[in-house]
């Protein structure tokens, strides 16, 4: 196991989503309004919503993956109301547009229409406002690499990496050489630290990506290419950390997420160490 350096912040990072997007299912009430300050959309992410056990009526809470959108809802024209008379509304318009409960008190609820299935969780944010999230469940996107190959394969300063990319479309905005020790075991089985050059490369994506949908859509990739996880991390950077050992190779990978910009690192170890003396050479 090894310990990846750390990456180099990219400069402008915006923490943001995508445009906000109502979805067309959910009706705002009569006389309650979105609040332009707290709203996101991702394309792919995560929310855990409560529900019941209908047998044991423990609750436990279930995630739900897909388009998710979360948001601020308050009294229309600057009005004055309590937060039951504003759930109550939310409770009246949701049961109207073909909404079933799943957990009231909780204020969980669950569309499902013609294939399409969406859940919903709406509390009390203070200041007479509710704050709600909906997810309409989806599968990730995906995400195809090519495995490394048996020859170390040549990496332009102007190009993407040949195995490893990032996880929705971007435009390459740098690539670094960076110096770093690595802990290393040579042919004749000693282990030492060794001064290795990593290749990092630098995008900026087409679309905001969320740490989920980047953890998901990454892993599944480099597992489908072999390469192995050796760990994540989930926030506030999203980062992947991964070796490929086949075909006579060793590369080591820590890719990162940071909303709109993604970057990716990668040592090829085994093209850095020595070679073997061969048998009955000098050194």
């Amino acid at each position: 196991m090894f310990r990846p350096p750390a990456l180099l912040l990219l400069a402008g990072t915006v923490l943001a989503a995508q445009d906000f997007q109502l979805p067309p299912y959910l009706p705002i009430p009569e006389g309650l309004e979105l609040k332009p300050e707290g709203q996101e959309t991702w394309r792919f992410d995560q929310e855990r919503f409560d529900v019941r056990n209908a047998q044991t009526g423990a609750w436990l809470k279930i995630p739900i993956q897909g388009m998710t959108s979360r948001f601020l809802l308050r009294p229309a024209g600057g009005q004055r109301l309590g937060t039951l008379v504003l759930q109550q509304a939310v409770q009246k318009a949701l049961e109207a547009a073909g909404w079933t409960w799943e957990w009231k008190e909780r204020g969980i609820a669950k569309y499902a229409v013609n294939g399409r299935e969406a859940w919903l969780s709406v509390k009390a944010a203070g200041s007479g406002e509710l704050k709600v999230v909906v997810v309409e469940k989806a599968d990730p996107p995906t995400l195809t690499l090519r495995p490394p190959g048996t020859e170390v394969e040549p990496i332009n300063d102007a190009t993407d990496f040949p195995y490893v990319l990032p996880s929705v479309r971007g435009k390459l905005l740098r690539s670094l050489q960076i110096q770093n020790p690595e802990p290393v075991r040579l042919a004749d089985g000693t282990e030492t630290l060794a001064t290795m050059t990593m290749v990092e490369k630098q995008y900026e994506l087409e679309r905001p990506v969320s740490n989920h949908e980047f953890l998901s859509v990454m892993q599944a990739a480099l597992k489908a290419a072999g390469w192995v996880i050796e760990g994540t991390t989930p926030a506030p950077d999203a980062v992947v950390q991964a070796v490929y050992l086949q075909k006579g190779r060793e590369l080591r990978a820590t890719l990162r997420n940071q909303r709109t910009l993604q970057s990716l690192a990668v040592t090829d170890v085994g093209a850095q160490l020595p070679k073997p003396t061969p048998r009955g050479e000098k050194p």
